[in-house]
């Protein structure tokens, strides 16, 4: 066999970084539906809520009459009328409680990449990854993302302004006994910025998914459902399309357009997602917020990466799967192996070298 050039050479170790490498994604949501109740109906019921006779949640439009609020050139622009088509979505005014229901799986064998095509940088990389289990079992990143479902975070816009917040979670592949398959949290118990509760129930929790993402071929099947009081006739917010071709808004096309299931709102599992893996306050010792697990700890809402002074993940990775692995602060490596559940295609292309 002849041998192949090495694309780049890390200094810190024998091994050239492999030009393909993917990992695939280790925790993995579907899509959020939403539906309209009343919380006493809810509340009086034990929050046995029966998808059978839940009230979807639709998506309507309407066109209204704004003005130009924009940067704007001329004293004209200012005065005209700036009328469109945008989608809406809001309770029922006898009904006061926003319901958000979805799946999310966590499966193990986190070691092994979908594809590598440097067998050397494969096996150091899985050797040290076991490493890593072995010395945290997972409990800090799993205490993470049980966090963020029992805070119910993945509400997002949703989240505020309500007066009850309150979450069930459901085990789904394991059956051994049912009523301790069931957890429940109240979500206004849980810091949105801190991951240090000593909640019994979450420590449970955070096991099982520990558990889960350090076997070899297990996982872990939950069924979130979310209760949220946020009033009568109040707006609601699914995901957003995006609309690229901006030419169709100049045509009376609707410029807000709202992400439905068969006209049901419903959030994008990529949104869930983004949610559960925001847990990152590893990035700077005086943040003031977690972030999502991201290569660059990009946040697009406020244009900013705060993962660019060398604490990238690519920086951070060469070490993991070197001989410095040792040298590794805790905290780095918590992202790196946080960056390969979260999964992606991390190769280097021989123009990057």
């Amino acid at each position: 066999m002849s041998e192949k050039k090495p694309t780049q050479t890390n200094k810190s170790s024998k091994f050239s970084y492999p030009s393909v490498l993917s990992f695939a994604k280790h925790i993995v949501t579907s899509d959020a539906l939403m539906f309209e109740e009343k919380w006493e109906d809810i509340e009086s019921n034990e929050f046995n809520f029966n998808i059978q006779n839940a009230t979807r949640l639709l998506i309507n439009d309407k066109t209204i009459r704004g003005t130009i609020a924009h940067v704007t050139a001329t004293e004209k622009q200012q005065k005209d009328a700036n009328i469109q088509t945008v989608d809406f979505c809001c309770l029922s005014h006898d009904k006061d409680t926003l319901v958000l229901k979805f799946t999310i799986k966590f499966l193990g064998d986190i070691a092994t990449p979908s594809a590598c095509d440097n067998n050397d940088f494969q096996c150091k990389l899985c050797e040290n990854i076991k490493s890593y289990i072995e010395e945290f079992q997972l409990t800090e990143l799993s205490r993470r993302y049980a966090t963020n479902l029992a805070n119910l975070r993945f509400l997002w816009r949703n989240r505020i302004g309500v007066e009850y917040l309150k979450v069930k979670i459901e085990i789904l592949n394991k059956h051994e006994n049912k009523n301790e398959n069931i957890f429940t949290f109240e979500g206004h118990n849980f810091n949105l910025k801190q991951f240090d509760s000593t909640d019994q129930k979450l420590n449970k929790l955070s096991n099982l998914i520990a558990t889960a993402l350090a076997s070899d071929d297990d996982f872990l099947l939950l069924r979130v459902t979310a209760f949220a009081k946020i009033g009568e006739g109040q707006d609601v917010y699914p995901s957003e399309e995006f609309i690229q071709d901006k030419e169709n808004k100049k045509k009376g096309k609707k410029t807000k357009v709202l992400y439905s299931l068969d006209k049901q709102a419903a959030m994008h599992s990529q949104k869930i997602g983004n949610a559960v893996r925001t847990i990152d306050t590893w990035y700077s010792e005086d943040n003031n917020m977690p972030i999502a697990i991201e290569p660059y700890g990009s946040v697009t809402t406020i244009g900013k990466a705060f993962r660019s002074n060398n604490n990238d993940f690519y920086t951070i990775f060469k070490k993991f799967v070197s001989s410095k692995y040792s040298e590794l602060a805790d905290e780095e490596k918590h992202f790196i192996v946080a960056m390969l559940i979260r999964g992606g295609v991390f190769g280097e292309s021989s123009k990057e070298a």
